[in-house]
């Protein structure tokens, strides 16, 4: 699995590295960018599974390159490394499709535990925080058909889409809609056929 690593190298930043560096199945590749431009050419020529992104460096992109990233490096799972985890932060993060918020002050083991959560596919959001963004914003307002095959979903598709763009796994779907697993999966397989696509990053790349 190779990880990609931006940001700075001292404090919690050296330790997690050093503890990353110590898992024999986990590549670190550090990435030096110093631009948008730089970052995208340089994950073009070093593939990655995953990118450890300092939060620093997350405003330095800009809506284009954010929605690059996302369409571009489809198999990319983005992870977040902040000093302080909010729920504006949180939101910004989902709604640009990244992977989940990594607080720069856990342990080097937990850190390593999200990485590896994030490798699975998985979204790494305390919680509390998921619960909190939940209660804030109705799946409903954060998605709306804007095309006729889109317009033929029905409020449940539509809400399961929603969470599903922001980065949500099946189960915590079904957390939220206060529905079982199989049935956001049923949800998603007819959202797929009225949509025509056949994977779920399709959606989560589109609109």
């Amino acid at each position: 699995m190779a990880l990609a690593l931006t940001g700075r190298t001292a404090g919690p930043w050296m330790s997690l590295r050093a503890r990353l560096a110590s898992e024999r199945d986990l590549v670190s590749l550090p990435c030096p960018f110093t631009s948008p431009t730089d970052l995208l050419a340089w994950l073009e020529e070093n593939r990655a599974d995953i990118l450890l992104l300092d939060e620093q460096f997350l405003r330095v992109l800009d809506s284009s390159t954010r929605r690059r990233l996302r369409a571009g490096c489809r198999d990319l799972r983005v992870l977040v490394l902040c000093e302080h985890v909010c729920t504006s932060l949180a939101d910004e993060i989902l709604r640009n499709g990244f992977r989940g918020l990594l607080q720069s002050d856990r342990s080097a083991d937990s850190c390593v535990k999200a990485v590896r959560a994030v490798c699975r596919g998985e979204l790494w959001l305390s919680r509390g925080l998921l619960e909190e963004l939940l209660k804030r914003q109705d799946a409903a307002e954060v998605w709306r058909p804007a095309t006729d095959a889109q317009a033929k979903l029905t409020r449940r598709e539509a809400e399961a889409v929603a969470y599903l763009r922001r980065g949500l796994s099946n189960k915590q779907i079904g957390r939220a809609l206060g529905v079982k697993e199989d049935t956001v999966k049923k949800h998603l397989r007819n959202t797929y056929a009225k949509l025509g696509v056949h994977r779920r990053s399709e959606i989560m790349v589109s609109g």
